[in-house]
This record gives structure tokens, C-alpha cells and sequence, in this order.
């Protein structure tokens, strides 16, 4: 197993700090013969006059072959530390030397080489002195044992509780690390909270090394403490929240075992509602005369209500606007109700968008309401129009989502064939998956959107057809800072079941700016009429790359190249005529998300038709 260098120093530090914790823990029970060493001596400042002599140095470490040991040596090392700080004599500098040396020999032994030597040579006839730590590992010892073994009173000899190396994920033989050995330590309690003994600890330990085997065998002093089931949970400092719906969240029952996970999944599911600002789960001092151990909920509510604005700019759309006041618990039970007004040079929107956790009492599950009416001034079309949808959402997975819902739209439309009205009944089906590291900056994973809408209706004439669309996202890291990201979308979509032009020109695809082809103006990257206006098309392919670089820690840099067309065909052909663009843009790593301004050109561009260039602001990434 290899690390990068940033990942191997958090790691040989932690390696480091367990052998100095393991090393000290009860001297960990070596026998009189096994025991390990002891420091040489207490370590002594060096002191010295400010203009006094100093004993300059050069230091190495020989004898080691392993890269990632040899590393952890050299990070431990305080000759290495302290070499721009040399010692005022060479009685110092031994000193110094004999230090490092049982330093050293702590972490060697925390890496399992309990058969190791650390020989401090200093040749002193050179100028600077020449300090070599001569290294002999010796073998990695293997664990045999890890015995637990219970204080009176111990608990019943059919209770699963850990009692050997397999019950605290070790292997017989495995390396005798330190970290492994003070984990599975700290695990003999944490098993013992999660199988019905919520007071169970470990309260001390012992490792016998065995020179002659080159094994290491570990024993536990366990107190489990009484048995206990799950007694009634009480909460305290609610205000608008409603106590029923909490306790619908709770998934462990009221007599089931003591189990610590579920107290802290209760905790996280209550933070995630983001209902509180402050969330503790106690359980009671002793357990009850009928076994049970109550639980007490206590909770500090967050503000419920927020307001928000924000502002954008695209050449294509100018400069746009929208304000939105929330409430996120507008029915006591974590029910969130939000209205919002959109404004800008092409398009007024006013909307307002319902939600409700816990539907059906069903664990992530959700219903959804949605209504918005505004006009559009596009290119391709003018429209007034309204929408209602209602949908029932569920969480299939921690990255998968899903829902079904349906709609109805009434719209009145213009384009260059004239003015039409638009009755439209749909049944949408979506689904999602998202396992990104960040919603507004994602920089480690992937997004897949698929959406399929059936809809029937009146468009001069009854007319029947299925909308379907589907988009993928990645983004990649290239370093182990996250601040090189490759950044990638494919989108694709195809209308079946009728004519293009027999589809209302608001559910036609579309091709450019920004969040599809930036270069060109918005819809434009499609076929366009004898007035140079979009006529949208049957089906859509688009394509995009970003390489972001952050520069600073709020500065970053992105160029992009991105290329896609509305095609009137049914069947999308990548392989065909695609619109391309590319450009640059900055970031700016704002405490809200990056706000984002780029510069596209079109490489395709067409004479009247596309401007020579597109310029784009607004909050997050462009996908």
C-alpha cells in the first residue's frame, strides 16, 4: 500500500503519537526481561550565551530500508528538528544524539520492531560534526493474544461481548503496531456500549513481548457493567418543533438492547433536519430496577426562517435577480415552505415550492409541491404560463434518489408560426444519484440525472409524446489538496411520439449558454429560421470540459472547452455538426461558494447570428 507524501506525514504522525502513548500506557506489562527502554537520562536545555560557541552538525539515519519507516525516523528525529539550532557543546550534542536514539527506538517499536537498536556515532573531527543514527530494525513481532478478561462482576458466559482477537477485527500473527494495539483497546469499550452494556470500559491493560517467539501478547481489564434494554426517551427544550414527529424518527424501540450506535444515528438524524442548533443525547446515570436506561433528549432550535438574495449576468439573458423568504418548520414537523421571485431582462418568475419530510411515515421519504406562473421573452418564443406538480419523493440509497409525481400547465405561446395555447397533463419520473463532496464546489465524485415526462394534451390539436433526458457529471481531483479538478458533463436528450414542430416550442431542446454551450447566446445552439431565431429541436447532445485550478486560497482559474446541438432528428448524433465553445474563467472561493466569471467564444460562429464572445457571473461552478 502506498501513500502520497502529504497523506504519509498525517499518517507516520499518528504513528508517532501511538508510540509514545503506547510506550507509556502502564509500561504496557513488559516483564523484567522484556521491558522496554528507557530514556537515557532526562533531557537537558541546551543552554548558552546569545554570542556564545555552538557545535554546528550534520545528521543521517542508516540502515533502514523501508521508505514509509525510513520517513517516520526522520520525522521523529530532533537532531533533524533542531539542526538550525545547534547545541552550545559537544557534551550537548551527545546528549542530543542519546535522546534521538530512544525516540527512535520508541517509534520503531511502535511500528512492531521490538528487537530494535538505535546507535548514536558522532565523528566530531569535521566541520560540522557528522551525527549518524546506525539503525538495525531487526524482525516485525506478530500479535498471538488479545485476551479481555472481566472484573467481578463479569457478565454471563453466553453474552456476546469481545473476548478474543477476532472479536476486535485482529488476526492472529498480524504486525504488533501500536496504533492497532491502543485501537482494539479503545474498541473493547466501544463493543461492549453497543452490544446492551451502556456503562462497559476497558480500565487497563498489559503487552508481554516475547523476544524468542517474536510475538507480542496482549491482555484487557474489562468492566462491562450492568445489561440494559432501551427505556423511554424524553426531550427537553422544544419549542415549535413537535415532540411526535421527533419520536417518529427514532428508529430503536422502547425495550430493545442498549445500543450506542443508535444513539448516535439518532443524533445525526436529528442535526440533519437542520430543526436545531445545538443537539445532546444522555443517557441516564444508572440503569433502572426493570433494566431500563432512559434517554434525554436536549435540543436548542435554530432559527426557522430565513430570506435570501442573489444576482447573476449573462451576456445572452443580461443581468438578473431573485429574492426568496423561507420557513423550515411550517407545520412543527420539519416542513419546509418556500417563496421566491425571479427577475430578469427575458423573464419574471414567481414561485413557491412545498416540502414535507417523514411522508407516510416513511423514513426519507418526501412530498413535494410546486407552483409557479411568469412570462419569457426568448429567442426561440415568448410565454406566459403556469405550473402546479406534486411529487412524492424517496431516498433509495445514501446517493440514489428518486420520485414520481404529476403536473398540469396551462401556457400561451408565441414564436414565428404564430400564437398558441398549450394544455399540458404530465406524469414525471426522476431519478438522481449524487456522492459529490461538496453541492456548490464539487471536487471528488459523480452526478447522474435521468428524467423521463409522459405528456398528453392540447397544442393545436390533442397530442401525445415522452420527453426524456439524461446527464452525467464527474469531476476528478489531481492532487491530493483537491485544488487541481478535472471536470467533465455529458447531456442527452430525445423526444418521442411526435413531430417537432407539433411539440410546444417550451419543451423543444436547446442548445447554449451558460450550463450548456458558453460561446453562444442562449437556445442558439441549434438550427435557427430565415429571423436567425432557434427553433429548438427532438433531441440534444452536449459535451464539456473544465480544468480548475485554484490558485490561492480564494483565487482560481478555469478554461473550458464545450460543444453541443439541438438536432431536429429524433436520435441525437454526436458524431455530427456540434457548436463549439471555449474560454477561461476566474473563481473566487467566497464563504458561501465560488462565485464564478467567465469569458466564452464561439468556435463555430455563425455571421449575424452569434456575438463574438459571452460573459458569465454568477454563484458555484458552471456544472
Amino acid at each position: 500500500m502506498t501513500f502520497s507524501p502529504a497523506r504519509r506525514g498525517i499518517f507516520w504522525s499518528a504513528v508517532i503519537v501511538a508510540a509514545l502513548l503506547l510506550s507509556g500506557c502502564a509500561r504496557l506489562g513488559f516483564g523484567d526481561d522484556d521491558a522496554a527502554p528507557s530514556a537515557q537520562g532526562s533531557v537537558v536545555p541546551d543552554v548558552a550565551p546569545l554570542d556564545g560557541p555552538r557545535v554546528p552538525y550534520e545528521v543521517s539515519i542508516e540502515g533502514v530500508e523501508d521508505a514509509d519507516l525510513q520517513t517516520a525516523l526522520e520525522e521523529a528525529s530532533r537532531l533533524r528538528q533542531l539542526q538550525e539550532d545547534p547545541p552550545a557543546s559537544m557534551l550537548a550534542l551527545r546528549r542530543r544524539a542519546a535522546d534521538d536514539a530512544d525516540r527512535l527506538g520508541r517509534v520503531l517499536r511502535s511500528q512492531g520492531h521490538y528487537a530494535a537498536t538505535v546507535a548514536p556515532v558522532i565523528n566530531q573531527d569535521i566541520d560540522p560534526a557528522e551525527v549518524t543514527l546506525r539503525v538495525d530494525p531487526g524482525p516485525v513481532y506478530g500479535i498471538v493474544a488479545f485476551d479481555v478478561e472481566y472484573v467481578d462482576p463479569p457478565p454471563p458466559a453466553d453474552a456476546n461481548v469481545p473476548r478474543d482477537l477476532a472479536a476486535l477485527g485482529l488476526e492472529r500473527g498480524q504486525p504488533a503496531l501500536a496504533a492497532d494495539v491502543l485501537s482494539a483497546v479503545a474498541r473493547v469499550g466501544e463493543a461492549l456500549r453497543n452490544q446492551g452494556y451502556p456503562f462497559g470500559k476497558a480500565v487497563g491493560h498489559t503487552a508481554r513481548v516475547d523476544h524468542a517467539e517474536r510475538t507480542m501478547a496482549v491482555t484487557v481489564k474489562a468492566e462491562s457493567g450492568p445489561s440494559a434494554v432501551f427505556g423511554r426517551t424524553a426531550f427537553e427544550g422544544l419549542d415549535s418543533v413537535q415532540e411526535d414527529y421527533l419520536r417518529r424518527l427514532i428508529e430503536f424501540h422502547q425495550g430493545a438492547p442498549y445500543d450506542q450506535r443508535e444513539v448516535q444515528d439518532l443524533r445525526q438524524t436529528l442535526l440533519k433536519t437542520g430543526l436545531f442548533q445545538a443537539i445532546s443525547v444522555d443517557p441516564a446515570e444508572t440503569v433502572g430496577a426493570d433494566g431500563a436506561l432512559p434517554l434525554t433528549v436536549t435540543v436548542e432550535e435554530a432559527d426557522h426562517r430565513s430570506i435570501g438574495v442573489g444576482a447573476r449576468f449573462s451576456s445572452s439573458l443580461g443581468l438578473g435577480a431573485d429574492v426568496f423568504w423561507e420557513h423550515r418548520n411550517l407545520l412543527g414537523e420539519d416542513e419546509d415552505f418556500r417563496a421566491q421571485l425571479d427577475v430578469s431582462e427575458r423573464a419574471q418568475t414567481l414561485g413557491a415550492d412545498f416540502s414535507k419530510p417523514l411522508f407516510l411515515n416513511r423514513r426519507g421519504q418526501f412530498l413535494r409541491a410546486t407552483l409557479e406562473g411568469g412570462t419569457e421573452e426568448f429567442e426561440a418564443y415568448d410565454r406566459t404560463g403556469i405550473l402546479a406538480e406534486v411529487s412524492v419523493e424517496r431516498r433509495l440509497s445514501p446517493t440514489w434518489t428518486a420520485s414520481v409525481g404529476t403536473n398540469i400547465e396551462y401556457a400561451e405561446i408565441t414564436d414565428g408560426e404564430g400564437t398558441k395555447q398549450s394544455i399540458l397533463w404530465g406524469l414525471p419520473v426522476r431519478a438522481w444519484r449524487d456522492d459529490t463532496d461538496n453541492r456548490l464546489d464539487p471536487r471528488d465524485g459523480s452526478r447522474l440525472n435521468f428524467e423521463v415526462v409522459p405528456y398528453t394534451g392540447v397544442y393545436d390539436g390533442s397530442i401525445l409524446f415522452a420527453r426524456n433526458r439524461a446527464e452525467g457529471r464527474l469531476y476528478y481531483p489531481l492532487t491530493d489538496d483537491k485544488w487541481t479538478v478535472l471536470a467533465g458533463r455529458v447531456a442527452i436528450g430525445a423526444i418521442v411520439g411526435a413531430g417537432r414542430r407539433d411539440v410546444p416550442p417550451d419543451k423543444r431542446f436547446y442548445a447554449g449558454g451558460g450550463g450548456s454551450v458558453r460561446g453562444y447566446g442562449y437556445q442558439l445552439a441549434t438550427d435557427i429560421d430565415e429571423n436567425n431565431d432557434p427553433i429548438g429541436g427532438k433531441s440534444l447532445f452536449e459535451i464539456g470540459l473544465e480544468l480548475r485550478r485554484q490558485i490561492t486560497e480564494t483565487i482560481g482559474i478555469v478554461p473550458f472547452i464545450e460543444g453541443g446541438r439541438a438536432f431536429s432528428d429524433q436520435i441525437p448524433n454526436p458524431a455530427g455538426d456540434l457548436f463549439w465553445g471555449a474560454g477561461i474563467g476566474v473563481r473566487y472561493y467566497s464563504p458561501v461558494g465560488p462565485i464564478r466569471f467567465d469569458v466564452a467564444v464561439p468556435l463555430d460562429r455563425r455571421e449575424n447570428v452569434d456575438d463574438p464572445y459571452q460573459l458569465y457571473i454568477s454563484l458555484g461552478q458552471a456544472f
